[in-house]
């Protein structure tokens, strides 16, 4: 296996052009390139179609115009990579790091993506269509100004102008039925409020919906009996507590009060006295 990797390695590095005469003479073997170290390497117009690069390194790596339709990409370490115009559709992203990656113009067309990490990625104008992505596919401070939805630049979203800071993820959370519409409509905006569908999220990564009643509301909460009991003692025992505190303070109030009088008859005399006349 190491023998047949380091031959694949070897090709690889004569460059794209050699590399892709090696494919088109034999196109029915499948090229194993996993775990391949390929930091930074210049793969300019590649095909790597079909081709095993999971968990590879391609940290860097210059694939713009590469041909990887049905690659295995899972666990692949690409950050920073260039992807721009390269051909990804039926790729095999899962798990992988395409943080800071360049995906300008990518086709992404039924592209698993599920649980890959796109933080701080460039998507302007890759084409999404039927992608799949899941709770855990990270789209956190992604840079993109418009996406495609169809092939050979269609459905273009927004339909004009770009999007808005976090709006294309936003756009991605919707339930499928939405986002179908959303694509399909070029006065529908990007972000849609008020939804009566909740997406679920199925052990198999697929997005389902869950049709609720659009007069549904929020059931006023009920407490357990149980809980109903003791909130009825500690209401009792706030309330002796309360009136115990104000006895207390009542008396203290009518105690001070004679203890005054009491002294005020006392020196009563003393002021009683008068003076001697001069």
């Amino acid at each position: 296996m190491l023998e047949t990797e380091n031959k694949f390695l070897s090709l690889l590095e004569q460059g794209a052009e050699s590399w892709n005469r090696w494919r088109t003479e034999n196109s029915t073997i499948k090229p194993d390139l996993s775990r391949a170290y390929l930091f930074e390497a210049n793969l300019t117009g590649a095909n790597l179609s079909n081709t095993d690069l999971s968990r590879a390194c391609l940290i860097g790596a210059n694939l713009t115009g590469a041909n990887l339709a049905g690659a295995d990409l899972q666990g692949a370490y690409a950050s920073g990579a260039n992807f721009s115009q390269a051909n990804l559709s039926q790729a095999n992203l899962g798990g992988a790091d395409l943080s800071q990656a360049n995906l300008t113009q990518a086709d992404l067309t039924q592209a698993i993506a599920t649980s890959t990490n796109f933080n701080l990625a460039e998507l302007t104008g890759a084409c999404l269509e039927d992608w799949r992505i899941n709770q855990q596919t990270q789209l956190e401070d992604i840079t993109c100004k418009y996406v495609y939805f169809a092939s050979n630049l269609q459905q273009r979203q927004p339909a004009k102008g770009k999007f808005k800071p976090g709006e294309l993820h936003q756009l991605l959370q919707l339930p499928s039925s939405e986002l179908q519409q959303s694509r399909h409509s070029p006065t529908t905006t990007a972000i849609a409020l008020g939804s009566s569908a909740t997406a679920v999220l199925t052990r198999t990564d697929h997005l389902v919906e869950r049709p609720t009643s659009p007069s549904q509301t929020i059931p006023a909460f009920i407490p357990p009996p149980e809980r109903s009991w003791r909130l009825i003692l500690w209401g009792i025992l706030i309330g002796v507590g309360l009136t115990a505190v104000t006895s207390t303070a009542i008396l203290r109030l009518t105690s001070s009060t004679s203890v005054v009088q009491s002294d005020t008859t006392q020196r009563s005399p003393v002021t009683a006295v008068s003076l001697p006349a001069l």
